[in-house]
């Protein structure tokens, strides 16, 4: 499988973990851009491990490099104080 098949399955086992610990999550998207290599999703969440009363005021920002389909690299950024603490 290689490194970076092992990094794959780690990040998909991340992921499962984490919608079966919150099955309600959901991601809410306000606008979606594509740029070049990059995307970007504006939008909120519900359901996650934050608190409720922060999230529903959380503004999120994903953005991915794409390269041949596949994702190089992912970050989220956040508008609030609670997200730079975490």
């Amino acid at each position: 499988m290689g490194n970076l098949g092992l990094v794959l399955a780690s990040a998909c086992l991340v992921e499962i973990l984490y919608l079966l610990e919150y099955p309600d999550y959901k991601i809410h998207v306000h606008q979606a851009l594509r740029g070049g290599d990059g995307v970007a999703i504006i939008g909120h969440t519900s359901g996650s491990h934050i608190p409720p009363e922060i999230e529903k005021e959380e503004i999120l920002v994903w953005t991915a490099d794409i390269s041949d389909s596949l994702i190089l690299s992912w970050r989220i950024y956040s508008n609030t104080e609670y997200a730079r603490r975490s």
